[in-house]
This record gives C-alpha cells, sequence and structure tokens, in this order.
C-alpha cells in the first residue's frame, strides 16, 4: 500500500522538490544604492534653508499623499467589516 501512495505521490513531491531547489539556489546580486545627490544636488546651492524648505515640503507632500490614499479607502474598511459578521 505505501508503494502504491508512493506512486501516487512521487510526481508532486518531485515538483515541490524542483521549486524549493530552485529558490535554495537563488541568490540577489549585491546592492548598489542609488546616489540621490545626482539628481538632486543642485538643491544644495540654494544654501541650507532652502535645502530644508524643500525636503519638509516633500515630506509633507508624501504625509498628505499617504492620509489622503488611508481616507479615501475608507469605504473599502466599511465593506471588509460588513463582509466578516461576527466583527
Amino acid at each position: 500500500m505505501r508503494n502504491f501512495i508512493d506512486t501516487i505521490f512521487a510526481p508532486v513531491l518531485a515538483w515541490l522538490t524542483g521549486i524549493y531547489d530552485a529558490l535554495d539556489s537563488m541568490r540577489v546580486s549585491t546592492a548598489r544604492p542609488i546616489d540621490f545627490n545626482n539628481y538632486f544636488g543642485w538643491f544644495g546651492l540654494l544654501g541650507p534653508s532652502w535645502t530644508l524648505l524643500i525636503v519638509n515640503i516633500g515630506l509633507l507632500g508624501f504625509i498628505y499623499f499617504v492620509v489622503f490614499i488611508v481616507v479615501s479607502q475608507e469605504g473599502l474598511y466599511q465593506k471588509f467589516k460588513d463582509a466578516i459578521k461576527w466583527w
């Protein structure tokens, strides 16, 4: 009986073993960080006060964007709550 079950599941086990071996053999190359100075270095010519202002405007814009996305998806949250009756 054991041989029969092994014969049935042998292709599945071989497939799973192949996937495991493929994932195990993957390697990530060494990352080279992006040098933002190449793109935004000219902001340094404006001086520290202007650079700080530009950084703060960018940061506040990012925070506003995240808050906008969260607030706009409030209906999705309500739908999710309604989908789960026990909540």
